[in-house]
């Protein structure tokens, strides 16, 4: 056990989430709500085993009592792990029986004031030795999750910049440090739930940044460190149902909708008070073909939840959506192009404009990135939509925009000029050969990881400019000079290309705001929290709706 010490408490300290249900009023700080909690063990996103953990009152302290499975590459077989604390979360005594990698490890741990006595035995190292430790450090032995209850409960008490010592019995202890302290919010289908985040740092050989989540129970929510590749979900949050909810509007409302094979997770908008004539005009947020969910978050910045905030009070319906297997949406991405998600798009349009609160007329959509793509289609697609803003959007084709982005990421490495040669090279043959069919398996399986898949090749071979041509309705692109991800020839482009149209002038509107990032927040904006979307973006905007549904 000793000699695989440092990988473990890496991954020990990889994920734990657990979720309850906020009670009326939260527990005082360091006094977690006893109970039982099952965790899913993931590795990489594959189910690696399960832990089931109990949390109660032993006399004047606690008591901690955990059995499970992981498989390969941990491999560890629980038959007994119980610790125990004193009312003050001080270490008493810790007791775990398991196989590991097939071989018994039996290991009883004694604390007294500033020492830990272990008794061992296992493969590695057999017999009784005495260390020092700090006065009410945490313990984690290696591999056992369910000793992190005893860490949330002591964050609760604690503030930024408290040292918090973590014993790794039987290795040794380890500093950490708390750096930040945040509210975070879960959406289930259930209902939301509330965290407080903890970041520390962890100091290893190699620092370690370190997410610890704790519910309004004050027992632990989440425990995340990105150089690990371990997760371990509390199974109630193991599912696709369960999301960081990054920001919540006033009329905000979760449903679920029908799609054509599956059912998408949704969230509208409504803005306050009645709405004008009976019905209010509809904005649907168009949401692209990653990893984000329908509130689109850009290095933290949840884009389009303070998009369809803005657009609320703006007095439209804002409508966003977690796309085909992703967040809360059914479905499978692995066969779909983009032409499934401009269906996918028609298909939620179908459903807004059946709304009783929607004025099935006035129904327009907003593109941000490369969702731009998704709306152009679906706007050549149906005249149900009565305008296409595009924000931020690429105005050239995929394979230009991927060709783009690799210069731009390779500028910011030190790389000889044939290093940075070679790897232009090899991504010039990843797009020959997804494009072609042929060859992708003699690239390199970290390049080639996610070509095979029919949206990528999509995605290479569409052009803004001839989708563009394909649409009648009345087009907005938006762009911030103060975005350093797009520069303005991608607006330039996609505005050529749109007043080439045989439409009228008016038909195009072009928005270049001087003070804009690439998340439409206003360029230096210092503020506790999330930063507000840019006045200028929701002006424009705003006026642009104004003007496309006053249109007869």
């Amino acid at each position: 056990m000793e000699g695989t010490s440092r990988h473990l408490i890496s991954v020990a300290l990889l994920a734990l989430t657990t979720l309850a249900a906020a009670p009326p009023q939260a527990p005082t700080a360091g006094a977690p709500v006893a109970g039982d909690s099952t965790f899913t063990i993931l590795y990489r996103g594959v189910r690696l085993g399960t832990e089931t953990v109990t949390l109660s009152r032993d006399g004047d302290g606690w008591r901690i009592v955990s059995a499970g499975h992981q498989n390969q590459p941990i491999d560890i077989q629980t038959a007994q792990f119980e610790i125990t604390y004193g009312a003050d979360w001080s270490p008493r005594r810790l007791t775990l029986d398991a196989l590991q990698h097939g071989q018994p490890v039996k290991l009883t741990t004694t604390f007294s004031g500033t020492s830990a006595t272990n008794d061992l035995s296992s493969p590695d190292k057999t017999g009784t030795f005495t260390q020092e430790i700090s006065p009410r450090a945490v313990v984690l032995p290696n591999g056992f999750y369910g000793a992190y209850e005893a860490l949330a409960a002591r964050l609760t008490t604690m503030n930024v910049g408290d040292p918090v010592p973590l014993y790794v019995a039987p290795a040794g202890e380890i500093p950490a440090k708390i750096v930040s302290i945040d509210e975070r919010h879960i959406a289930t289908p259930k209902g939301r739930s509330d965290f407080r985040e903890f970041v520390l740092t962890v100091s290893t050989s190699q620092p370690q940044p370190v997410r610890v989540w704790v519910d309004a129970s004050n027992r632990l929510a989440e425990v995340v460190l990105p150089m690990s590749g371990i997760s371990v979900a509390r199974s109630d949050l193991a599912t696709v149902m369960v999301r960081e909810e990054l920001v919540h509007n006033a009329g905000d409302e979760p449903l679920f909708v029908p799609m054509t094979g599956f059912t998408a997770g949704v969230t509208v908008t409504t803005p306050a008070g009645a709405p004008p004539r009976g019905k209010w005009p509809a904005v649907i947020l168009v949401p692209a073909f990653g990893p984000e969910d329908r509130d689109n978050a850009v290095a933290g910045v949840p884009v389009f939840g303070l998009v369809a905030g803005a657009m609320a009070d703006a007095g439209y319906v804002a409508v966003r959506y977690d796309h085909r297997g992703i967040g809360q949406s059914g479905g499978r991405p692995e066969n779909a192009t983009l032409t499934d998600y401009r269906d996918d798009l028609v298909d939620l349009i179908e459903w807004v404009r059946k709304r009783k609160d929607v004025d099935d007329r006035h129904v327009a959509v907003v593109a941000y990135g490369e969702s731009g793509a998704v709306a152009l289609l679906a706007a050549a697609k149906t005249g149900d939509i009565k305008g296409v803003a595009l924000l931020a959007v690429p105005g050239t084709s995929g394979r230009d925009y991927v060709l783009e982005q690799q210069t731009h990421a390779l500028a910011a490495l030190k790389l000889t000029d044939a290093d940075r040669a070679e790897k232009v090279a090899l991504e010039h043959r990843l797009i020959e050969a997804t494009i072609s069919g042929v060859g992708i398996d003699q690239l390199p399986a970290a390049l080639s990881h996610g070509a095979e898949q029919p949206i990528f090749k999509s995605w290479l071979l569409f052009d803004p400019a001839v989708a563009i041509r394909k649409v009648d309705q009345p087009v907005l692109i938006l762009q911030g000079l103060g975005d350093e991800d797009l520069p303005r020839a991608h607006a330039d482009a996609l505005a050529a290309a749109a007043r080439a149209r045989k439409r009228p002038a008016d038909a195009t509107r072009v928005a270049v705001l001087p003070n804009v990032t690439h998340v439409l927040t206003a360029a230096g904006t210092t503020t506790i929290g999330l930063p507000p979307l840019s006045p200028d973006v929701t002006h424009a905007l705003t006026t642009w709706l104004h003007d496309v549904f006053a249109a007869k």
